[in-house]
């Protein structure tokens, strides 16, 4: 376990860092994949943390502890590889969106309900909790000005490159951003699931 028995450096976040550390190297270094701990039930300080890593309650054990003279229940708590390194990726979702569609002229910035159809989107893609970011590629053509302009308004950042190339708009995009991961998401679907964004995310990630 991870003591600190200088009470004067609690709450600081030092158990946290040297939590963090201890897992990054079990997992990185010693190629661990799975890792199992017990935290004491009224622990509730130490249980944040570990879910704050990413562990998650796999059961109680009762009486597990004898502490004090009394008998303590303890929550068993697991974290995986794979959820580990998702956890410390940063998965950028890029939503491809441009003014000149052959069907529907500017649909993306068409009203809906309160504001346009690009913004629900965006808005439904910020909703998925496996998401760091959520980035708009568009063009540099002036027709795909408005865009921009949208985006500026609802704080929303916004990639511009290649008409003709989005392939080109996607990287520019990863690249601008930092992206580990990218999620591809188009500009006229507003019925996007962020509850699926996250376990289309997770199954690549398996």
């Amino acid at each position: 376990g991870i003591m600190l028995g200088d009470r004067d450096s609690w709450g600081k976040g030092y158990g946290y860092e040297a939590t963090k550390l201890v897992i990054d190297y079990a997992f990185q270094t010693l190629n661990l994949n799975r890792i199992i701990l017990g935290v004491q039930e009224r622990n509730l300080s130490a249980k944040h943390i570990y879910e704050k890593l990413g562990f998650v309650v796999e059961g109680l054990r009762t009486q597990e502890q004898y502490v004090q003279g009394e008998y303590e229940n303890c929550y068993v708590m697991g974290l995986t590889r794979n959820r580990w390194l998702a956890a410390n990726l940063r998965i950028v979702a890029i939503i491809q969106a441009r003014m000149t569609s052959s069907r529907l002229k500017g649909k993306v910035l068409l009203p809906l309900v309160d504001k346009p159809m690009l913004a629900h989107i965006v808005d439904r893609t910020r909703a998925a909790k496996r998401v760091t970011a959520t980035v708009v590629a568009t063009s540099t053509d002036p027709s795909d000005d408005p865009i921009e302009a949208m985006c500026r308004s609802y704080n929303i950042p916004c990639y511009r490159g290649n008409l003709n190339d989005v392939l080109e708009r996607y990287a520019g995009a990863a690249k601008e951003h930092s992206a580990d991961v990218i999620v591809r998401i188009t500009g006229d679907c507003p019925l996007i699931d962020p509850a699926i964004v996250d376990a289309v995310i997770d199954r690549y990630l398996e």
